[in-house]
């Protein structure tokens, strides 16, 4: 019946959760791109109207929204410190490069209230590549900034400044003698943090952290 039948989805979520925050992750991008699009339940019927903007519209696409210039930056620096894209044709690059372009813009033209931040494209760059169909990535991204990361996403950072404010606290009841060795060596969380998401990105493994 319906009922058992969502009991048994619960603990395949749960079970497939435990199994991407284990050592070796969810092991290749081929379970990947079965798995996060059902973590995130991103393959929905509803998400099937979110569409990628045009490819042949830049200057429309660029007015849609507001941070364009900063994007447009961010992007060509990108894409080239992953494993899978180190020995490819820049010919391909340019064009993951305008998928991805695309990826950002989808999103922020969707949802007007989201802000970009630097960093947000290192975020989508996992998804592309890991997933490979920019549409797919679109709908994956577009529940991942308007929920995980719907705080980072807003106008300014206080939001965050207050959570990190609480990190600490958090840590000396989790683990006190973490807190004492990071208090003692006068680590600041809210310097080291995006220093710290780009080291997470950029694991070998590209595990989605941010999804847990």
């Amino acid at each position: 019946d319906a009922v058992k039948n969502d009991a048994e989805l619960d603990e395949c979520f749960r079970q497939v959760r435990q199994l991407a925050v284990s050592p070796k992750g969810l092991v290749s991008d081929a379970f990947r791109q079965e798995l996060w699009p059902f973590l995130l339940n991103s393959d929905t019927v509803e998400d099937s109207a979110l569409d990628l903007p045009p490819t042949d519209d830049t200057s429309s696409t660029e007015k849609a929204h507001r941070d364009a210039a900063q994007v447009e930056k961010d992007v060509e620096r990108s894409l080239w410190h992953y494993d899978v894209v180190l020995g490819i044709k820049e010919s391909d690059r340019r064009a993951k490069r305008r998928a991805l372009t695309r990826i950002i813009t989808g999103v922020l033209q969707t949802n007007a209230e989201l802000y970009y931040f630097q960093g947000y494209h290192d975020i989508v760059s996992v998804f592309l590549l890991a997933l490979e169909d920019p549409q797919r990535a679109l709908r994956a991204m577009q529940h991942v900034s308007e929920s995980y990361h719907r705080e980072s996403m807003r106008s300014g950072f206080e939001s965050v400044m207050a959570t990190t404010r609480l990190l600490f606290p958090l840590l000396d009841a989790a683990d006190e003698s973490l807190f004492e060795h990071l208090r003692e060596s006068h680590v600041r969380f809210v310097r080291g943090m995006q220093r710290s998401c780009n080291q997470l990105l950029h694991l070998e493994g590209r595990h989605p952290w941010f999804l847990m």
